[in-house]
């Protein structure tokens, strides 16, 4: 029992140090490349521009390319053309009010 105890503590251990060193490897190189990039940038309106720029998403050639076709897909299933969609969102309103609206539940959006 005493044996099986110890495995049981020090497989715990082990496995903390593990989540806490890929931790520090995933995280340290983020928090760095924040501090320096703040350090180095001036508040002009060129360093702006290219600070948002520097970082656009990795989804965004497929918003790009597939984006009405996601638009229009969600508007059949709020049953309104991609244009009304639009309006409504533009005006404020969030998908699950749209739904709400629509009588389309949250299930059902999804």
């Amino acid at each position: 029992m005493e044996r099986r105890t110890v495995y049981i503590v020090s497989g715990g251990i082990v496995i903390i140090l593990v989540l806490l060193a890929l931790g520090v490897f995933l995280l340290l190189p983020h928090f760095f490349a924040a501090n320096s990039q703040a350090a180095t940038a001036t508040p002009t309106a060129t360093a702006t521009a290219t600070a948002t720029t520097k970082h656009k998403s990795v989804f965004a050639p497929y918003l790009k390319q597939y984006g009405m076709d996601i638009k229009t897909k969600i508007a059949q299933g709020l049953h309104l053309t991609p244009d009304q969609l639009t309006q409504q969102l533009k005006a404020g309103k969030t998908l699950d009010a749209i739904a709400t609206t629509q009588k389309v539940s949250s299930t059902q959006l999804q």
